[in-house]
């Protein structure tokens, strides 16, 4: 989300923060009005974060005074939805710490689950990771199917990340399925993130008829915004069905509608994809430039992942063309540090996302398995027991029947003597 806060607002944001009271140019009559009024407000005002300011500390204000943990965490998210970057962090861990103290799973397990989301953001997978886990857990013993799929999902993008393709496409598609019903925007992420995993495997096709049903629905559902990351896609697609000016129109079309400091990651793939296109077509040049803008995102946010790293091998090829030793060196080096980078944190997450969330997977379903067992062993017991009560009751009647019977005959026989 873009944000336009000022340098004051951001001071005023944080000395609010720590602050007993909100600032005074906050109308008290504001914090007598209800949650959704001034979520609504909140929402009028999503990309004006100065018009939307009052209404997020009356929020805040208002739930602190009523000692309301679960409004305080939504105050303290539509905060993090409002704030740059480098504020978020803060708000989740408010987040996570006013969530303990209600001891609710639920609420515990959704804030989490916001903190490790702040941390993919921030191209931080083991932190997200760790996150995931952990709500993961709390949410598992809730009822709430929109934060177990939401869970899904982005456990999903981690397996995306490691190359665990099929398994990821998995999670998305049963995203797909339970988001499509009620959640536009979660739907549409869920849809995106399928294109990008069929490019993955090598079904172009198939990422090409995502991605054009991505768009349809951006229309039909009038989220206009979200069009940008099919055509990403889409542009990338294209480059691997070898059509490179097509691939350069969309990339290139798609490049000043992502935000620097929030699609970092995008846009550092987009220019990525756009200097390979440009190199199968002979033109190193033309493609060295935008090379050169991946590597200052992974100099500047740390952001690198496996096909990106190709980019320092293709840029030594360039210099030692050039017969450039120098540059040659940087880029040794640079490929160095991406692939220790690249090491380290695959080899953390794939150690822990097979021993801790699948492996929990399996034990849920398990355990659901031996509650289902259980009932049905429950159900079988109450039915044998009504069936021996009922034939009890048959034989019991049917003897009954046949001794008075007996008896009346026995009667009968007396009786016919006497006569």
């Amino acid at each position: 989300m873009k944000c336009n806060l000022p340098v004051l607002l951001l001071l005023f944001l944080i000395k609010s923060l720590t602050a007993q009271n909100s600032p005074s140019t906050i109308p008290d009559s504001l914090i007598f009005k209800s949650y959704g009024y001034l979520d609504d407000k909140i929402y009028q005002y999503k990309n004006d974060s100065l018009k939307a300011s009052p209404y997020l500390y009356a929020y805040l204000r208002k739930a602190r005074r009523e000692k309301n943990h679960e409004e305080l965490v939504n105050a303290y998210q539509n905060m993090l939805h409002q704030s740059p970057m480098t504020l978020r962090l803060k708000y989740a861990d408010s987040m996570v710490q006013t969530a303990v103290k209600s001891r609710s799973p639920e609420l515990i397990g959704s804030a989490q689950l916001s903190k490790g989301i702040v941390y993919y953001s921030q191209k931080n997978y083991i932190k997200a990771y760790d996150y995931y886990i952990k709500a993961n857990e709390s949410i598992s013993k809730t009822d709430n199917d929109y934060l177990i799929y939401k869970t899904k999902y982005h456990i999903a993008q981690i397996k995306y990340y490691l190359g665990f393709y099929d398994e990821a496409i998995s999670l998305f598609n049963e995203c797909v399925t339970y988001f499509k019903k009620n959640q536009a925007r979660p739907y549409l992420n869920s849809l995106h993130s399928l294109s990008v995993c069929y490019n993955k495997i090598g079904d172009y096709s198939k990422c090409s008829e995502t991605n054009a049903l991505g768009l349809k629905e951006c229309e039909r559902l009038k989220i206009p915004e979200m069009e940008s990351f099919f055509k990403h896609s889409e542009g990338v697609n294209q480059f691997f069905l070898n059509n490179y000016h097509t691939s350069i129109q969309l990339l290139q079309e798609v490049m000043p509608q992502l935000n620097s400091m929030t699609e970092f990651a995008n846009e550092s793939i987009a220019n990525f994809y756009i200097g390979k296109n440009y190199w199968k077509l002979q033109h190193p040049a033309k493609a060295v430039p935008y090379f050169k803008k991946v590597e200052k995102t992974f100099d500047e946010k740390g952001y690198i992942r496996p096909d990106l790293r190709e980019v320092f091998e293709l840029m030594i090829k360039y210099y030692k063309k050039e017969n450039n030793l120098k540059s040659q060196l940087y880029y040794i080096d640079q490929l160095l540090k991406a692939d220790s980078i690249l090491t380290d944190t695959n080899k953390y997450l794939m150690g822990k996302i097979h021993k801790e969330y699948d492996t929990k997977e399996i034990l849920l379903e398990k355990e659901k398995i031996q509650q289902q067992l259980v009932k049905e062993k429950y159900y079988d017991v109450i039915l044998i027991s009504v069936v021996v009560v009922l034939f009890s009751a048959v034989i019991y009647g049917t003897y009954n029947h046949f001794e008075t019977k007996k008896r009346n005959k026995i009667k009968f026989d007396l009786l016919l003597e006497k006569n």
